[in-house]
């Protein structure tokens, strides 16, 4: 039985069990805005991150170069660059890292009245359009620094307008377009004439929101039809079994892989309490019970099938001790079976 436990902590096998895809629903701009910090190599300036937000609804980005990645950069960013051009979002979602969970960001939320969200740990496709983005943001940027040498910050603002003012495949427009009515004059078309949009400016307003409402209900329903095709070709071959209060579950744990050899999955864990939607798990250390408890997402757990004639008991706790001789006295060190 120890084989086998030892066995199945390290194996992959029987790991593609995984949630359905869930999309995000939004209906308007800056409903939900999503942000992340991604690291590049240090520049002259001493830029070594970017801070990536990202409207859910539109898929508008704006990026800002940073030397550090501290609580307070990033709450300086928001309140005096981002809301200025966009004004308050309705909802922020980022990861649990530090900077996103620290009492500075909290408190701009709250006092905002800008709900704060989060994914759960180590699970980026929780946030999985702003990490689509940090990967075509790094590809594009390797490429100008391979054609036309440079550093990366020189670099990064014509990569976002270049984004932004390119048609989105998710909604069939450019997230400018989205973000404020009509596309971007660009640096390429400078010496065309600016296309006329309306004969009366009287008219432009009525004829703006006329044109928006348009554009919207085209991308409601253009993301409805891809959203229902993707979850259709990812949830074919998704094997979903919720896990119920008691069972006993190993957990991936990415700290513990940084050690190649390193056993992938560490437990068991016995489940407590699960959401509604069976996707995150308040677990408990079966060895260590008086720890504190882990919530951890459905991708991240496979279940424990070894015998449960192998997991310690109240009986085999103390099984071997080690006696130690210390001023005259005997302490005892107590080990797991």
């Amino acid at each position: 039985c120890t084989h086998r436990l030892r066995k199945e902590n390290v194996s992959t096998a029987g790991c593609r069990v995984k949630t359905p895809l869930q999309s995000i629903q939004t209906d308007r701009p800056f409903q939900l805005v999503c942000t992340d910090i991604t690291e590049l190599p240090v520049t002259s300036l001493g830029n070594r991150y970017v801070l990536v937000v990202q409207d859910h609804f539109t898929k508008y980005v704006n990026a800002y170069a940073m030397s550090d990645q501290k609580a307070a950069t990033v709450a300086q960013l928001l309140c005096e660059r981002y809301i200025p051009e966009h004004g308050v979002p309705e909802e922020l979602l980022s990861d649990q890292g530090r900077q996103y969970e620290s009492e500075i960001i909290h408190t701009i939320c709250q006092r905002l009245q800008m709900t704060k969200k989060r994914t759960s740990p180590y699970h980026p496709r929780g946030n999985g359009m702003v990490e689509r983005f940090n990967r075509t943001l790094k590809e594009q940027l390797a490429r100008l620094i391979q054609d036309y040498g440079g550093e990366w910050d020189h670099y990064l603002p014509a990569v976002v307008l270049s984004f932004n003012s390119t048609s989105h495949s998710s909604t069939g427009y450019s997230p400018y377009f989205l973000a404020h009515g009509r596309e971007p004059r660009l640096p390429a078309n400078v010496h065309m004439s600016s296309p006329t949009v309306s004969d009366c400016p009287q008219n432009y307003g009525s004829e703006l929101a006329t044109r928006m409402d348009a554009a919207f209900e085209s991308v409601l329903l253009h993301r409805e039809e891809l959203e229902q095709k993707r979850e259709y070709y990812y949830n074919k071959d998704t094997r979903f079994r919720p896990y119920t209060c008691g069972d006993l579950v190993w957990i991936d744990d990415p700290t513990t892989q940084r050690q190649k050899l390193s056993p992938n999955w560490t437990g068991p864990y016995k489940v407590v309490s699960v959401d509604e939607k069976g996707l995150l798990y308040k677990l408990v250390d079966v060895k260590y019970p008086q720890a504190a408890t882990r919530v951890i997402h459905y991708d991240r757990l496979k279940p424990y099938r070894s015998s449960t004639d192998t997991l310690p008991t109240e009986a085999t706790r103390a099984n071997k001790t080690l006696k130690k001789k210390h001023k005259s006295k005997y302490i005892y060190f107590y080990f797991w079976c």
